[in-house]
Protein backbone atom coordinates (compact mmCIF):
# COMPACT_ATOMS: atom_id res chain seq x y z
CA UNK A 1 0.00 0.00 0.00
CA UNK A 2 1.24 3.38 -0.48
CA UNK A 3 1.58 3.19 3.30
CA UNK A 4 1.70 6.90 3.97
CA UNK A 5 -1.34 7.66 1.82
CA UNK A 6 -3.44 4.84 3.25
CA UNK A 7 -2.45 5.88 6.76
CA UNK A 8 -3.53 9.45 6.06
CA UNK A 9 -6.85 8.47 4.50
CA UNK A 10 -7.64 5.98 7.23
CA UNK A 11 -6.76 8.58 9.82
CA UNK A 12 -9.31 10.86 8.18
CA UNK A 13 -11.79 7.99 8.31
CA UNK A 14 -11.04 7.58 12.00
CA UNK A 15 -11.83 11.26 12.54
CA UNK A 16 -15.15 10.85 10.76
CA UNK A 17 -15.98 7.75 12.79
CA UNK A 18 -14.93 9.44 16.00
CA UNK A 19 -17.21 12.34 15.13
CA UNK A 20 -20.04 9.87 14.74
CA UNK A 21 -19.36 8.42 18.16
CA UNK A 22 -19.15 11.79 19.89
CA UNK A 23 -22.37 12.95 18.24
CA UNK A 24 -24.13 9.86 19.54
CA UNK A 25 -22.81 10.27 23.07
CA UNK A 26 -23.63 13.96 23.33
CA UNK A 27 -27.00 14.12 21.60
CA UNK A 28 -30.36 12.94 22.82
CA UNK A 29 -32.84 11.62 20.23
CA UNK A 30 -34.70 14.45 18.47
CA UNK A 31 -37.96 13.55 20.18
CA UNK A 32 -38.28 10.50 22.35
CA UNK A 33 -42.04 10.51 21.89
CA UNK A 34 -42.02 10.45 18.09
CA UNK A 35 -39.86 8.31 15.82
CA UNK A 36 -38.42 9.93 12.73
CA UNK A 37 -39.43 8.27 9.46
CA UNK A 38 -36.55 8.41 6.94
CA UNK A 39 -36.38 7.11 3.40
CA UNK A 40 -33.09 5.93 1.87
CA UNK A 41 -32.91 5.80 -1.91
CA UNK A 42 -30.13 3.95 -3.74
CA UNK A 43 -29.61 3.37 -7.44
CA UNK A 44 -29.62 -0.38 -8.07
CA UNK A 45 -29.39 -3.78 -6.39
CA UNK A 46 -25.73 -4.04 -5.40
CA UNK A 47 -23.65 -4.63 -2.22
CA UNK A 48 -22.60 -0.95 -2.31
CA UNK A 49 -26.13 0.05 -1.37
CA UNK A 50 -26.30 -2.65 1.28
CA UNK A 51 -23.39 -0.86 2.98
CA UNK A 52 -25.26 2.46 2.73
CA UNK A 53 -28.37 0.87 4.24
CA UNK A 54 -26.30 -0.63 7.05
CA UNK A 55 -24.88 2.81 7.84
CA UNK A 56 -28.36 4.31 7.91
CA UNK A 57 -29.65 1.61 10.24
CA UNK A 58 -26.67 2.09 12.55
CA UNK A 59 -27.37 5.82 12.80
CA UNK A 60 -31.08 5.18 13.28
CA UNK A 61 -30.43 3.43 16.60
CA UNK A 62 -29.44 6.69 18.26
CA UNK A 63 -31.54 9.00 16.10
CA UNK A 64 -34.84 7.42 17.16
CA UNK A 65 -35.50 6.77 13.48
CA UNK A 66 -37.12 4.14 11.30
CA UNK A 67 -35.46 3.54 7.94
CA UNK A 68 -37.17 2.44 4.74
CA UNK A 69 -34.54 1.69 2.11
CA UNK A 70 -35.31 1.24 -1.59
CA UNK A 71 -33.30 0.51 -4.72
CA UNK A 72 -34.62 -0.29 -8.22
CA UNK A 73 -33.38 -3.58 -9.72
CA UNK A 74 -31.19 -1.45 -12.01
CA UNK A 75 -30.72 2.26 -12.74
CA UNK A 76 -34.19 3.75 -13.17
CA UNK A 77 -34.65 7.43 -12.37
CA UNK A 78 -38.40 7.30 -12.98
CA UNK A 79 -38.86 4.59 -10.35
CA UNK A 80 -36.72 6.63 -7.97
CA UNK A 81 -38.94 9.67 -8.51
CA UNK A 82 -42.06 7.57 -7.93
CA UNK A 83 -40.67 6.25 -4.66
CA UNK A 84 -39.93 9.78 -3.44
CA UNK A 85 -43.50 10.79 -4.28
CA UNK A 86 -44.81 7.85 -2.28
CA UNK A 87 -42.64 8.86 0.68
CA UNK A 88 -44.03 12.39 0.47
CA UNK A 89 -47.54 10.96 0.66
CA UNK A 90 -46.53 8.85 3.67
CA UNK A 91 -45.17 11.90 5.48
CA UNK A 92 -41.49 10.97 5.78
CA UNK A 93 -39.49 13.52 7.76
CA UNK A 94 -36.30 13.04 5.76
CA UNK A 95 -34.99 11.46 2.55
CA UNK A 96 -31.40 10.47 1.82
CA UNK A 97 -31.16 9.96 -1.93
CA UNK A 98 -28.78 9.17 -4.79
CA UNK A 99 -30.23 10.35 -8.09
CA UNK A 100 -29.65 8.27 -11.22
CA UNK A 101 -30.72 11.32 -13.20
CA UNK A 102 -30.64 14.60 -11.23
CA UNK A 103 -33.21 16.22 -13.50
CA UNK A 104 -35.83 13.47 -13.29
CA UNK A 105 -35.34 12.79 -9.58
CA UNK A 106 -34.75 16.46 -8.77
CA UNK A 107 -38.33 17.41 -9.60
CA UNK A 108 -39.64 14.94 -7.03
CA UNK A 109 -37.10 16.18 -4.49
CA UNK A 110 -38.21 19.78 -5.00
CA UNK A 111 -41.79 18.76 -4.29
CA UNK A 112 -40.68 16.95 -1.12
CA UNK A 113 -38.76 20.01 0.06
CA UNK A 114 -41.81 22.19 -0.56
CA UNK A 115 -43.61 19.95 1.93
CA UNK A 116 -40.93 20.50 4.57
CA UNK A 117 -39.22 17.14 4.10
CA UNK A 118 -35.45 17.30 4.69
CA UNK A 119 -33.68 16.00 1.58
CA UNK A 120 -29.98 15.14 1.59
CA UNK A 121 -28.13 13.87 -1.47
CA UNK A 122 -25.58 11.07 -1.12
CA UNK A 123 -23.10 9.39 -3.49
CA UNK A 124 -24.44 11.40 -6.45
CA UNK A 125 -25.08 15.08 -5.96
CA UNK A 126 -28.12 16.91 -7.31
CA UNK A 127 -27.48 20.55 -6.34
CA UNK A 128 -30.25 21.96 -8.53
CA UNK A 129 -32.83 19.93 -6.61
CA UNK A 130 -32.50 22.24 -3.61
CA UNK A 131 -31.16 19.42 -1.37
CA UNK A 132 -29.88 20.72 1.95
CA UNK A 133 -26.46 19.07 1.57
CA UNK A 134 -24.46 16.38 -0.19
CA UNK A 135 -22.83 13.53 1.75
CA UNK A 136 -20.34 11.42 -0.17
CA UNK A 137 -17.29 11.36 -2.36
CA UNK A 138 -15.83 14.41 -4.07
CA UNK A 139 -16.24 12.59 -7.37
CA UNK A 140 -14.17 14.88 -9.58
CA UNK A 141 -11.23 14.68 -7.18
CA UNK A 142 -11.62 10.91 -6.87
CA UNK A 143 -11.69 10.61 -10.65
CA UNK A 144 -8.43 12.53 -10.84
CA UNK A 145 -6.86 10.13 -8.36
CA UNK A 146 -7.99 7.22 -10.54
CA UNK A 147 -6.47 8.87 -13.61
CA UNK A 148 -3.17 9.44 -11.85
CA UNK A 149 -3.05 5.80 -10.74
CA UNK A 150 -3.82 4.59 -14.26
CA UNK A 151 -1.10 6.82 -15.67
CA UNK A 152 1.44 5.40 -13.23
CA UNK A 153 0.76 1.72 -13.84
CA UNK A 154 0.73 2.20 -17.63
CA UNK A 155 3.95 4.19 -17.61
CA UNK A 156 2.21 7.11 -19.29
CA UNK A 157 1.24 5.38 -22.54
CA UNK A 158 -1.37 3.08 -24.02
CA UNK A 159 -5.06 2.94 -24.92
CA UNK A 160 -7.70 3.07 -22.18
CA UNK A 161 -11.44 2.39 -22.28
CA UNK A 162 -13.93 3.82 -19.80
CA UNK A 163 -16.84 1.69 -18.54
CA UNK A 164 -19.73 3.09 -16.50
CA UNK A 165 -23.27 2.39 -15.42
CA UNK A 166 -24.63 5.82 -16.35
CA UNK A 167 -23.91 8.89 -18.44
CA UNK A 168 -26.60 10.96 -16.72
CA UNK A 169 -25.72 10.58 -13.02
CA UNK A 170 -23.46 13.36 -11.80
CA UNK A 171 -21.09 11.06 -9.91
CA UNK A 172 -20.29 9.14 -13.10
CA UNK A 173 -19.83 12.28 -15.17
CA UNK A 174 -17.64 13.93 -12.53
CA UNK A 175 -15.41 10.86 -12.12
CA UNK A 176 -14.93 10.62 -15.87
CA UNK A 177 -14.09 14.31 -16.13
CA UNK A 178 -11.62 14.05 -13.27
CA UNK A 179 -10.02 10.98 -14.85
CA UNK A 180 -9.65 12.77 -18.19
CA UNK A 181 -8.24 15.87 -16.50
CA UNK A 182 -5.52 13.85 -14.73
CA UNK A 183 -4.43 12.17 -17.94
CA UNK A 184 -4.45 15.45 -19.85
CA UNK A 185 -2.35 17.18 -17.20
CA UNK A 186 0.17 14.45 -16.39
CA UNK A 187 -0.06 11.63 -18.93
CA UNK A 188 -0.76 13.01 -22.41
CA UNK A 189 0.73 9.85 -23.95
CA UNK A 190 -2.32 7.85 -22.89
CA UNK A 191 -5.12 7.65 -25.45
CA UNK A 192 -8.70 7.52 -24.18
CA UNK A 193 -10.97 5.65 -26.56
CA UNK A 194 -13.91 7.84 -27.57
CA UNK A 195 -16.68 5.32 -26.88
CA UNK A 196 -17.73 5.10 -23.22
CA UNK A 197 -19.06 1.62 -22.44
CA UNK A 198 -22.46 2.19 -20.80
CA UNK A 199 -24.29 -0.75 -19.21
CA UNK A 200 -27.03 0.86 -17.08
CA UNK A 201 -25.74 -1.26 -14.19
CA UNK A 202 -26.56 -4.51 -15.96
CA UNK A 203 -23.76 -6.98 -15.20
CA UNK A 204 -24.26 -9.13 -18.29
CA UNK A 205 -24.19 -6.08 -20.55
CA UNK A 206 -21.08 -4.76 -18.79
CA UNK A 207 -19.15 -8.00 -19.35
CA UNK A 208 -20.31 -8.28 -22.96
CA UNK A 209 -19.24 -4.74 -23.79
CA UNK A 210 -15.84 -5.20 -22.16
CA UNK A 211 -15.25 -8.42 -24.09
CA UNK A 212 -16.28 -6.72 -27.34
CA UNK A 213 -13.86 -3.85 -26.69
CA UNK A 214 -11.00 -6.26 -26.02
CA UNK A 215 -11.72 -8.01 -29.32
CA UNK A 216 -12.01 -4.76 -31.25
CA UNK A 217 -8.87 -3.19 -29.75
CA UNK A 218 -6.21 -5.93 -29.40
CA UNK A 219 -3.65 -3.49 -27.99
CA UNK A 220 -5.95 -2.10 -25.28
CA UNK A 221 -3.84 -1.29 -22.23
CA UNK A 222 -6.43 -0.57 -19.55
CA UNK A 223 -10.00 -0.23 -18.35
CA UNK A 224 -11.28 2.47 -16.00
CA UNK A 225 -14.34 1.15 -14.12
CA UNK A 226 -16.45 4.08 -12.95
CA UNK A 227 -19.15 2.26 -11.00
CA UNK A 228 -18.85 -0.56 -8.50
CA UNK A 229 -19.76 -3.31 -10.94
CA UNK A 230 -17.62 -2.03 -13.82
CA UNK A 231 -14.19 -2.98 -12.49
CA UNK A 232 -15.06 -6.61 -11.70
CA UNK A 233 -16.90 -6.99 -15.01
CA UNK A 234 -13.95 -5.59 -16.95
CA UNK A 235 -11.53 -7.75 -14.95
CA UNK A 236 -13.59 -10.87 -15.71
CA UNK A 237 -13.57 -10.01 -19.42
CA UNK A 238 -9.79 -9.50 -19.29
CA UNK A 239 -9.38 -12.84 -17.52
CA UNK A 240 -11.53 -14.61 -20.12
CA UNK A 241 -9.29 -13.18 -22.83
CA UNK A 242 -6.18 -14.46 -21.03
CA UNK A 243 -4.86 -10.92 -20.57
CA UNK A 244 -4.80 -10.52 -16.77
CA UNK A 245 -1.76 -8.41 -15.90
CA UNK A 246 -1.48 -7.18 -19.49
CA UNK A 247 -4.68 -5.14 -19.62
CA UNK A 248 -4.77 -3.20 -16.36
CA UNK A 249 -7.91 -2.40 -14.38
CA UNK A 250 -8.36 0.70 -12.22
CA UNK A 251 -11.80 1.08 -10.72
CA UNK A 252 -14.16 2.13 -7.96
CA UNK A 253 -14.93 0.56 -5.21
CA UNK A 254 -13.79 -1.51 -2.22
CA UNK A 255 -16.54 -4.07 -1.71
CA UNK A 256 -15.88 -7.78 -1.11
CA UNK A 257 -15.83 -8.55 -4.83
CA UNK A 258 -13.20 -5.89 -5.48
CA UNK A 259 -11.05 -6.87 -2.53
CA UNK A 260 -11.02 -10.54 -3.53
CA UNK A 261 -10.10 -9.61 -7.11
CA UNK A 262 -7.36 -7.35 -5.78
CA UNK A 263 -5.95 -10.28 -3.80
CA UNK A 264 -6.04 -12.35 -7.00
CA UNK A 265 -4.31 -9.46 -8.86
CA UNK A 266 -7.19 -9.32 -11.34
CA UNK A 267 -7.84 -5.70 -10.35
CA UNK A 268 -4.77 -3.46 -10.14
CA UNK A 269 -6.04 -0.42 -8.21
CA UNK A 270 -9.30 0.13 -6.32
CA UNK A 271 -10.51 3.60 -5.41
CA UNK A 272 -12.42 2.77 -2.26
CA UNK A 273 -15.38 4.90 -1.32
CA UNK A 274 -17.03 4.80 2.09
CA UNK A 275 -20.69 3.87 1.52
CA UNK A 276 -21.22 2.89 5.16
CA UNK A 277 -20.26 6.42 6.19
CA UNK A 278 -22.53 7.92 3.51
CA UNK A 279 -25.53 6.20 5.08
CA UNK A 280 -24.39 6.88 8.63
CA UNK A 281 -23.52 10.56 8.25
CA UNK A 282 -26.48 11.27 5.97
CA UNK A 283 -28.93 9.90 8.50
CA UNK A 284 -27.19 11.69 11.36
CA UNK A 285 -27.41 14.94 9.41
CA UNK A 286 -31.16 14.58 8.86
CA UNK A 287 -31.62 13.87 12.57
CA UNK A 288 -29.42 16.82 13.55
CA UNK A 289 -31.33 19.21 11.29
CA UNK A 290 -34.63 18.16 12.84
CA UNK A 291 -33.13 18.59 16.31
CA UNK A 292 -30.96 21.70 15.92
CA UNK A 293 -31.83 23.37 12.62
CA UNK A 294 -29.93 23.36 9.34
CA UNK A 295 -27.17 25.86 10.02
CA UNK A 296 -26.09 24.43 13.36
CA UNK A 297 -26.28 20.85 12.10
CA UNK A 298 -24.14 21.54 9.03
CA UNK A 299 -21.57 23.41 11.10
CA UNK A 300 -21.31 20.72 13.77
CA UNK A 301 -20.98 17.96 11.19
CA UNK A 302 -18.15 19.74 9.39
CA UNK A 303 -19.91 20.51 6.12
CA UNK A 304 -18.04 22.77 3.70
CA UNK A 305 -20.05 24.55 1.03
CA UNK A 306 -22.94 22.19 1.66
CA UNK A 307 -20.80 19.05 1.34
CA UNK A 308 -19.66 16.39 3.81
CA UNK A 309 -16.81 14.64 2.00
CA UNK A 310 -16.52 11.02 3.11
CA UNK A 311 -13.25 10.56 1.20
CA UNK A 312 -11.63 7.66 -0.66
CA UNK A 313 -8.80 5.18 -0.15
CA UNK A 314 -6.36 3.97 -2.84
CA UNK A 315 -5.90 0.21 -2.45
CA UNK A 316 -3.45 -2.10 -4.25
CA UNK A 317 -3.14 -5.92 -4.07
CA UNK A 318 -0.40 -5.52 -1.48
CA UNK A 319 -2.68 -3.43 0.74
CA UNK A 320 -5.65 -5.72 1.24
CA UNK A 321 -4.84 -7.33 4.59
CA UNK A 322 -3.58 -4.13 6.18
CA UNK A 323 -6.66 -2.32 4.92
CA UNK A 324 -8.93 -4.99 6.39
CA UNK A 325 -7.23 -4.70 9.77
CA UNK A 326 -7.53 -0.90 9.80
CA UNK A 327 -11.23 -0.98 8.88
CA UNK A 328 -11.97 -3.49 11.65
CA UNK A 329 -10.01 -1.36 14.09
CA UNK A 330 -12.21 1.60 13.20
CA UNK A 331 -15.39 -0.41 13.56
CA UNK A 332 -16.30 -0.35 9.84
CA UNK A 333 -18.04 -3.63 8.88
CA UNK A 334 -15.88 -6.03 6.83
CA UNK A 335 -17.53 -9.12 5.35
CA UNK A 336 -16.91 -11.47 2.44
CA UNK A 337 -13.18 -10.96 2.08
Amino acid sequence: MKLMRIAVTLTMLAVLCAGCASDKDASAPPDASERIQVGGLGKSVHPFWEQVELGMNTAAKTANADIEFFVPSKEDAQKQAEKIKSWVALGKRGILFAASDPETVGAAVKDAIARDIICVAMDTDAPDSGRVAYVGTDNFAAGKIAGEEMGKILGGKGKVAIATGSVTASNSLERIEGFKEALKEKYPGITLLPEVLVDNEDRAVAVQKAKAKLAAVPDLAGFFGVYALNGPCCANAVKSAGKTGKVRVVCFDNLAEHMNMLKAKEIDIAIGQRPYLMGLKGTELISAIIRDGKDKALQEMGAKDGMIDTGVDVITPADVEEYRAKLKELGVPVTGW
